[in-house]
Formats: C-alpha cells, structure tokens, sequence
C-alpha cells in the first residue's frame, strides 16, 4: 500500500428480503436458494475489485440491501470474513450494516461484532403497528424495543430509519414516532419521506391509498427539523442528523463526492471520474462471476466538466454545509455566484437558501422544494 493512494468507501448488497414491502423498489428476491452461491459470487468480485486497488485501503464500508440481517448467522461469518481477507479495512474504518428488527438475534450480533461492524442501521420506519402493518413490515414495535435493547449490548452507533408521509399518517402518530425514537437515545437519525415508486404494490394500488396533504407532509419534515435539533441531533443533510460525533461517514462520502466502489447486482461505484454500476440481474451476476468475469454492468459513465459541475452543485446542496462557491469556481471554472446571482437572491428573500460568505446553503423550508431550486441553479448546457 503507497501511503499517497486515498482511502474508498465500500457498498456491499444483500439482494434477500423475507418480505418485499408495499412501498420499496430496490433491488431484492424473497427467494434464499441461491444465497449461498451469491455469497460466493459476492466474494468473487471483491477478489478482482481488492487486486485491482490493491494498494487502497477502505475507510468505511456498508452493507445494504434488500435486508443484510435476513442471512443466517454462519452466511453473515461468510460473507464478513471475507471481506476482511480481501479488503485492507483500516482499524478506524466505520462499518454498517442495515438490519430489520425482526431478523436479529444474540448469536448474529456476536458475529457482526466479532467481524468488526460497529454501526447499525435499524429500520423502525414506524412506532404504530398499524402504519408498520400498511407498509408491510415483518416487525412490530414490541419486536423493535426488544431487538434495539440486544442491540445495545453489542454495538455502541445505532441509527433509525424512520418515515413519514405514511398512509393514514396523521402528524400527531409521526410526533409519537419521532417522541418514541429519540426517547431511546440512538446516536443517529435517517427520516424519508414516502415516495410512491412505480411498481410496488402502493403504486398499483394508486387513488385507494389516503395520503396525507402536501401541506400535512411539509408539517411533519418541519416538525421534525426543530424537534430533532432540539433533542440534541445535528442535521446535516436533507434526511439526516446525528448526536455530535455520529455523523454517517459513508454517506458523507457519496455526498462530498469522494470515491466508493460497489459490489452486488445494482451496487454504483464512483472511482477514478467514472461511475458505473451492476446490473440488476441476480443469475447473470452469479453466472459472470462464476467464470471469473467482471459482472455486466447497466451504465458506466466517464464524467465531463459538466457533469462534475452538476454534481458538485446537486450534491452539495443536499447537505446543510451547502454549496462553496468559490471552491466551485476554482476546482470547475463555474461561477455560479455571478449566472444565478438574481436567482440566488430570489430563494434567499424567500427564505430557501441561506447565503453567508461563499457559501449558499438550503434552510428546513428550502430543503422542501430542492429539486426545484436546484433544477434552477444548474448551469445551461
């Protein structure tokens, strides 16, 4: 290893679910018969990703999915050993892995602490059974309290997923949620808003779903900005806050635009001005790997300067440090202070940005309508 090579972050997908849920469109199978040989696949190609960057260590690694917890404990060894044997994983390193609260039990946190994960991502999404019963979840809150409080005694960085904008979700039961969440004192905060995605069973379901008002939905993700910061929980990005010190660092990392490399059918990378990612195609994965092929990939993209302007401008703005725009300037040649000075304006006098030295950042309201302003922030092509 050449101590100038940069440190990447690594994204691993678990593609089993023992449920799919009604709104979710990633990339998943109920069926397991297969695991095994994925797992293997898996580990075929972090074996030609780790040769070719052999000389790069990884500083963060997370494990997505789909639902990584549904393997079974001696497939979590697997899969963890082996990374560890391929990867050079810095001793600081944070590693996450997503978990439903309905597939964890004591012998699989022995072995992710064992293996060296110290985060979890738990998916609460919800603390009404009944809300947690529309979206099709496997677990209930009891499974939740239980499951958090073994957790504990394993892993020290806990985050919650949660949701609003639920089916029958009324602010008073999202304020119960947020009461409920924040009551356990987890280190880290991720809150989405529902997004009906086309082909789930909410999309196919279309008008017969009571959702709440765009208003009501505003209420809830302004609520929960104060409520949150006042709960003592930072909010650095659209959809993320954390106790001081808890910050996500890998998803820091796709927000900074820093490199990642993917592994898994759908898994994207960023590395060295590309983007590419896998395709979503289980048997065409295992089957590639099985020869000792690089999997068939859906896009791969070589950056151009605009599509680094756009990104730095996207991305950035996704955060609450916002976008600098002298950094922008001097890194890309674009002066946005000077092609949207007006624009700029207009969203601060209306109180969607912030603008404090170089650098113009989204308020709590303005995050509500960024892919508008954004939109109209980009350069002309």
């Amino acid at each position: 290893m050449k101590a100038d090579c940069p440190s990447f972050g690594l994204y691993v997908h678990i593609p089993f679910c023992l449920k799919k849920c009604a709104y979710c469109d990633f990339f998943s199978q109920t069926d397991y018969s297969i695991a095994n040989a994925y797992l293997q696949a898996l580990l075929t190609e972090a074996s030609m990703v780790s040769e070719q960057y052999r000389e790069r260590t990884i500083d963060t690694v997370y494990i997505g999915g789909g639902t990584p917890s549904s393997l079974s404990a001696s497939q979590l060894a697997v899969l963890l050993g082996g990374l560890r044997e391929r990867f050079h994983i810095n001793a600081d390193a944070e590693f996450t892995l997503e978990a439903n609260p309905a597939t964890l039990d004591e012998e699989k946190l022995g072995v992710l602490r064992s293996n060296g994960v110290n985060r979890l991502s738990l998916g609460l999404q919800s603390a009404s059974n009944t809300e947690l019963c529309t979206l099709s979840r496997i677990h209930s809150y009891e499974d939740f309290e239980k499951t958090y409080s073994l957790a504990r005694q394993y892993i020290d960085n806990i985050s919650l997923d949660l949701m609003f904008g639920l089916p029958d979700q009324t602010e008073g039961s999202f304020r119960d949620t947020l009461n409920r969440a924040v009551s356990l004192k987890p280190n880290h905060i991720s809150m989405y808003a529902l997004k009906i995605e086309e082909g789930t069973p909410f999309h196919r379901m279309g008008e017969k779903l009571s959702l709440p008002s765009e208003d009501e939905v505003a209420n809830m993700y302004l609520y929960a900005c104060d409520f949150l910061e006042k709960a003592g929980f930072q909010q650095y990005e659209i959809s993320n806050f954390a106790r001081q010190g808890c910050l996500s660092r890998h998803n820091l990392r796709y927000w900074k635009r820093k490199e990642y490399i993917g592994i898994g059918p759908a898994a994207h990378s960023f590395i060295g001005g590309r983007r590419y990612a896998n395709q979503k195609d289980l048997a065409a994965y295992i089957q590639a790997l099985s020869r000792w092929e690089i999997p068939p990939r859906s896009e791969e993209i070589t950056l151009s300067l605009q599509d680094e302007i756009e990104e730095e401008i996207m991305l950035k703005l996704r955060t609450t440090a916002g976008l600098d725009m002298v950094y922008l300037k001097e890194k890309f040649g674009y002066a946005i202070e000077k092609t949207a000075a007006s624009k700029i304006r207009e969203y601060v006098k209306h109180g969607f940005l912030t603008h404090k030295g170089n650098t113009i950042a989204f308020t709590p309201r303005g995050f509500l309508v960024s892919n508008t302003v954004i939109a109209d922030l980009l350069p002309d092509e």
